[in-house]
Parts: structure tokens; C-alpha cells; sequence
């Protein structure tokens, strides 16, 4: 989705934590990166300053007073993992986890919820070496999918799972990126992953017919010349 410079300017800025953040949510992860980059240029331009590890914890202080408040558990944990990205901050995963899943306690058939959640401990998984995050994250998605079944993205994070864990299970991971692609044969990550995951067996033979697609649906694919410099 294309946000307005002045999103962008609010979030940057954070003058106010849920009024900015609130309205990340459903930012992916390439538009957190460009909003990332955008953010860095605007402390440069305009020296705006962030939000202050006080603020940060007054807030997750005020989520642990309203325990049953489903919208707050769920805005601030979702705004906390943004802003843990756009900063590259990573000393607040562990809260985020605890605020998502107590939303998710409240509400289980939540679809963001879950996602954020899937997200966060995919993120921890490989930060952590933890084999544990990753299981937490696979069961996270496989409650997303189970309430959107045709979500492409999520069916391919389930893959992550298996191809980031170590050590990786690339029959598991291959599985769930073909099935990725039964709901969308032109999903790029998906292609991308599943080329990565047959060379990573020595099935180059295997690989090269989702090679040739990937090219197809995007020649300016960046994995592109990686990928071919394994065959």
C-alpha cells in the first residue's frame, strides 16, 4: 500500500505511540524497511526526536493495568514490533510476545493477532538460535491460516519455519512452499524459498522449472543472479 508523507511524518516523529503506530499495522516488511530509511532521513532533516525508553515502558505498564482490554493488548503490541523494526530495536520482542499472546488469549480468531505473533517469534528464532520460537511461530501461523485458509504469505512463512531452524528441515519447508504455490503459482518469496531449499539438497534438476518461472514473473527479481550462480 503507498502511505502519504504524513503517515510517514507521524510515525517518524512518534509524538504520540498508539495515535502514530496504530496506523502501521499492516505495513509488510519491504514498505517497514523503506519506512525505516524514510524515518532516518527525517531525524536528519528535521532532528526529531524518538520516543524515550520511559515512554515505551509507561505504556506497557499501562497494557499490564487493563489485562482484559483487547484493542490496547493488541494496538501496542503490534506498534511495539513496528517500532522494533523501524529502529532495529530488538530489547522489546519479549514484551510484544507477552502483549500479543494476551490478546490472542482474549481473542484467538484474530487474524493480525496471530500473524504479529508469528512474526515476532520468527524474528526471535533467529535472533535466539531457538528452536522453540520457531515451533511458536508455526503454530501462531497455523492459527492465521486456519482463519484466512488462502493467505499466501502466511503459508509461506509457515515454510520459514522449517528453513531457518537448525537445523533446517528442508523436506518440511519444500512441502508447505509447494503448497504455497497450489494457492498462488506466482508467489515470489515462495519461488524463491523453494529454489533455495531443492539446491540446498542437490536437487538442481528440481529446481531450475521454478528458476525459469521466477524469471518469468519477475525478471527484476534481485535473487535472481544469486540463485543462478548455484546451479
Amino acid at each position: 500500500m503507498n502511505k502519504s508523507l504524513t503517515l510517514i511524518s507521524v510515525i517518524a516523529v512518534i509524538v504520540s505511540f498508539i495515535g502514530g503506530f496504530m496506523l502501521a499495522s499492516a505495513l509488510n516488511r519491504k514498505e517497514i524497511e523503506q519506512l525505516r530509511k524514510e524515518n532516518e532521513r527525517l531525524r536528519s532533516s528535521q532532528k526529531s526526536p524518538s520516543i524515550s525508553d520511559e515512554e515505551i515502558m509507561a505504556r506497557i505498564e499501562e497494557a499490564d493495568r487493563r489485562p482484559n482490554d483487547f484493542n490496547f493488548q493488541k494496538g501496542l503490541g503490534i506498534a511495539l514490533y513496528r517500532y522494533s523494526l523501524i529502529e532495529q530495536e530488538t530489547k522489546y520482542l519479549k514484551d510484544v510476545v507477552r502483549l500479543l499472546e494476551r490478546a490472542a488469549s482474549l481473542n484467538p480468531k484474530d487474524f493480525e493477532t496471530q500473524v504479529a505473533i508469528g512474526d515476532v517469534s520468527l524474528d526471535l528464532g533467529q535472533i535466539n538460535k531457538d528452536s522453540q520460537q520457531y515451533e511458536r511461530a508455526r503454530k501462531a501461523y497455523q492459527q492465521a491460516l486456519s482463519i484466512k485458509p488462502q493467505d499466501t504469505d502466511i503459508q509461506s512463512s509457515i515454510a520459514l519455519t522449517y528453513l531457518w531452524a537448525e537445523p533446517p528441515d528442508y523436506e518440511k519447508a519444500i512441502l508447505e512452499l509447494k503448497k504455497a504455490l497450489q494457492m498462488n503459482p506466482n508467489h515470489e518469496r515462495s519461488l524463491e524459498n523453494l529454489i533455495r531449499a531443492l539446491i540446498a539438497q542437490n536437487k538442481q534438476e528440481q529446481a531450475k522449472p521454478y528458476l525459469d518461472r521466477l524469471k518469468k514473473v519477475n525478471p527484476q527479481n534481485a535473487a535472481i543472479k544469486e540463485l543462478e550462480s548455484q546451479f
